[in-house]
């Protein structure tokens, strides 16, 4: 609901506790299936149970103590969902648009004209520009479709390990559990921002005598 010219957005608790349940599943999936193995399956036993394990955490401090992701208002996006939170001015933003990681899950990249007018995302931040992480992320998400479906995720699996994980925006805001779809909320995104901006300008033509 837009108040004051305001719109706050907070995470769906209808939404969120099914995946945190998947989560609980997944991570004890890998420690149960992936653990007691060798050095190899130890290592992708270990790093999904932490990963997926961190992931049940933040979702269950989300559903027990909802607070606003983000925040849309004169000023501009106001990104409160990681730290450190970060207020992006409608007349820094470059572009607003659907980033799509697989085939289910699309995420909103936003584009500032300079980058360096902005904190980074801390620790997180910077372990996840390494070039090793997305291919650790692509290889635990993958093994995590096929314990989740079974024999029929490997073709799935097979995508999110094709699947570029790489920066495609200055900041990428996850929409998991949001109350509208990605495409509804930067269709949202880019009305508020050309309000302030102007429409975009069109060269002019050039004519011929």
């Amino acid at each position: 609901m837009v108040q004051d010219d305001v719109l706050r957005i907070r995470r769906s608790r209808v939404k969120l506790a099914p995946w945190l349940l998947l989560t609980v599943v997944v991570a004890a999936a890998f420690v149960r299936y992936f653990v007691p193995g060798g050095v190899g399956a130890k290592i992708v036993g270990i790093g999904g149970a932490v990963f997926f394990g961190w992931a049940a955490v933040k979702l269950l401090i989300a559903l027990v103590v909802p607070h606003d992701v983000l925040v849309i208002g004169p000023e501009g996006i106001y990104q409160r969902a990681v730290r450190p939170y970060v207020l992006i001015p409608w007349r820094e933003i470059a572009d607003i648009g659907v980033i799509e990681r697989s085939d289910r899950v699309r995420t909103v990249g936003v584009i500032v004209r300079n980058r360096s007018q902005f904190p980074n995302h801390g620790p997180l931040g910077r372990l996840l520009s390494r070039r090793w992480v997305p291919w650790l992320l692509k290889l635990l998400l993958g093994v995590s479709v096929v314990l989740y479906a079974g024999g029929g995720g490997v073709g799935d699996a097979i995508k999110t390990l094709g699947a570029d994980m790489s920066a495609h925006a200055t900041f990428e805001i996850s929409t998991l559990a949001f109350p509208m779809s990605t495409e509804e909320l930067v269709e949202f995104l880019h009305a508020r921002w050309r309000k302030v901006i102007g429409p975009p300008r069109h060269r002019p033509r050039n004519r011929h005598h």
